[in-house]
């Protein structure tokens, strides 16, 4: 076993619009094979 990522940094917001639920996350990560990889999730709640 080893670790396959050396950093992650990352910020996320969540908002009420008109009664539902929305979130965004962003997260940048640095694999050690793959390089530097953007993450990036949406939620929505109803």
């Amino acid at each position: 076993n080893y670790d396959v990522e050396n950093w992650t940094f990352g910020a996320g917001v969540k908002l009420n619009l008109g009664g539902q639920g929305v979130g965004v996350d962003y997260a940048l990560v640095d694999y050690k094979d793959l390089g530097k990889v953007s993450r990036i999730s949406i939620e929505l709640g109803f």
